[in-house]
């Protein structure tokens, strides 16, 4: 603080200037003070584990001054490194870092980059491999920092936003730059990092900033939630942004489309989730291309994956059980996709939709065999819940018994790739559905004939066994 008397933020905050007297604006430098460090130490971590950063040249150096100016979080790329950026970027670290204690200087990073090219110290010495002790222990600590960086940032701003002495709102004690640049500091994590823990706890710190955020009587805080929706959705449908590598479940974008939708007051009509799920139902149904670049992610499988946690999140409770029916046909489909990414985020969102709409699976004892057994719902209730799948699923089993006919009219009924080509990939899901829900007495007085789809399946099965 001494050798730092200002409380300038580094991403462009409004200048508390010196406390003198006033006790709201001493709180308000404070707290201006404490994001400012805060947000520094997570730039700093995600710098040091980016490759291509030019910050990531000076990280060794930077570590020896104070509070750092953030404004170099524009160097850094908005996507998720891979780990073999990350290595390289750890690598770079503890060369540097070698490199500098070998020649005894510690000075700025133009004096360290001298030092790197006039050292004559062999860089096989310096262990950097990803089992080094130095690796794990710059690896460790990065995510580390970030994970409790993030936690106090989004407490510290719950405490500003909090109700002081008397029941006094002190909404006020920061600016609306300072609450701007720490939404965009979670959101860089989210979209920077890909350990679970970090962006779990850094999901939990937005979503609770989002929630004050529309909670706020400010309009211009009310509506960077969706500012920030409406980026997300872009990003993710922008193929030069989204592919850039392959990441395990989309790594954090599911948790920002969950954190926003999540913090809606329960009382509105979920506008932001509405238009959330409908652009991600446009941008899945968008046809895969045969050639596609199947080493990094593309639009698509990005779009499924944030599907499938919205529909995890049993707290929307029927708000997404609404869009069940065009979500189980875009499963069914997206299994025909000549991509196995798509394939794969297909066949995860085809298992959360069966959870929440029959119930099967949802067993914690997965030893059990009752885990297997026939769902509570009934086919009538089922039907009459999504009725426009009635239809939909009578004509996939239609498809399917006309194709199997090809093998019998044909007389090549005995020929195994005859029978692999007449087989859709949506065949064996849906009999899996079927399969879960119950038989109803009710099904002659509710109109639903289920005795198409027995037939239907009477036609494949005998197929089956003639085979």
């Amino acid at each position: 603080q001494q050798q730092h008397p200002d409380t300038t933020g580094g991403n462009g905050t409004s200048s508390a200037g010196p406390c003198a007297g006033d006790g709201q604006r001493c709180w308000s430098c404070l707290l201006a003070r404490l994001l400012s460090v805060l947000q520094s130490a997570i730039y700093f971590a995600l710098s040091s584990l980016s490759s291509d950063s030019a910050v990531n040249a000076d990280v060794v150096d930077a570590a020896s001054s104070s509070v750092q100016d953030t404004a170099g979080d524009e160097d850094l790329p908005d996507v998720s490194p891979s780990y073999g950026d990350m290595g390289v970027a750890v690598h770079n670290v503890i060369v540097k870092s070698s490199v500098l204690q070998h020649a005894g200087s510690a000075n700025s990073s133009s004096s360290g980059d001298a030092c790197l090219e006039q050292s004559h110290a062999p860089v096989a010495e310096v262990h950097t491999d990803a089992s080094s002790l130095h690796f794990q222990l710059i690896l460790h600590a990065c995510w580390l920092l970030i994970k409790e960086a993030s936690l106090l940032l989004g407490d510290v701003c719950s405490l500003s936003r909090s109700k002081g002495h008397g029941g006094v709102q002190t909404d006020d004690l920061l600016d609306t730059s300072t609450v701007v640049n720490v939404g965009e500091t979670l959101l860089s994590v989210l979209m920077r990092c890909r350990l679970k823990g970090a962006i779990e706890s850094c999901a939990s710190a937005f979503s609770r900033h989002c929630a004050h955020l529309l909670s706020s009587g400010r309009h211009e805080l009310q509506a960077l939630p969706k500012r920030w929706l409406l980026h997300i959705l872009e990003t993710a449908r922008n193929p030069e942004t989204a592919a850039v590598s392959i990441t395990r479940l989309s790594a954090g974008l599911p948790l920002i489309i969950q954190s926003i939708v999540h913090s809606e007051p329960r009382s509105s009509k979920h506008p932001l989730l509405h238009m959330c799920v409908h652009d991600l139902l446009a941008i899945a149904a968008v046809p895969v291309s045969v050639d596609v670049n199947q080493t990094k992610d593309f639009p698509q499988v990005h779009a499924c994956n944030m599907l499938r946690a919205l529909i995890r999140d049993t707290s929307l409770g029927d708000e997404m059980l609404m869009f069940a029916s065009q979500s189980l046909s875009l499963a069914l489909d997206s299994l025909s996709s000549p991509s196995w990414a798509m394939r794969n985020a297909a066949t995860l969102l085809f298992s959360v939709l069966l959870q929440r709409t029959t119930g099967c699976g949802t067993s914690d004892t997965s030893s059990d065999l009752d885990n297997t057994r026939i769902g509570s719902v009934t086919a009538v209730d089922f039907f009459a819940r999504y009725p426009a799948l009635f239809p939909r699923f009578l004509g996939l089993l239609e498809q399917s018994a006309s194709s199997d006919a090809c093998a019998v009219d044909g007389g090549t009924r005995d020929s195994s790739s005859c029978w692999s080509r007449a087989l859709p990939a949506s065949l064996q899901p849906l009999l899996v559905l079927l399969s879960s829900l119950s038989r109803s007495s009710l099904c002659l007085q509710s109109g639903i004939k289920l005795e198409e789809f027995e037939q239907n399946l009477h036609g494949i099965f005998v197929i089956s066994d003639e085979r």
